[in-house]
């Protein structure tokens, strides 16, 4: 899905904040976490496999986040409509 503006932006209990992020080719992702961060530096340290893998692997992980938290949301506001 494509990564416009308005969903850059997502609510929690504690308010608005900006976690999510448009990736390069325009997917939305999660924003890069702690964890993440280290195994990039870790795999940019240790040549196991050439750059390009291990940040397109990253890319793909928090687009595929991204599109799970996404739909996460859809079905508990769907099942919150249900019951109401």
């Amino acid at each position: 899905m494509a990564c416009p503006r308005s969903h850059a932006i997502s609510t929690s209990r504690h308010g608005l904040r900006s976690d999510a992020e448009c990736g390069g080719d325009g997917r939305e992702m999660i924003a890069l976490t702690a964890g993440e961060a280290r195994r990039l530096f870790n795999h940019a340290t240790r040549n196991t496999r050439d750059t390009g893998h291990h940040q397109n692997w990253s890319d793909w992980r928090r687009a595929h986040q991204a599109t799970a938290r996404r739909c996460h949301y859809a079905r508990r506001l769907n099942n919150h409509r249900l019951l109401l």
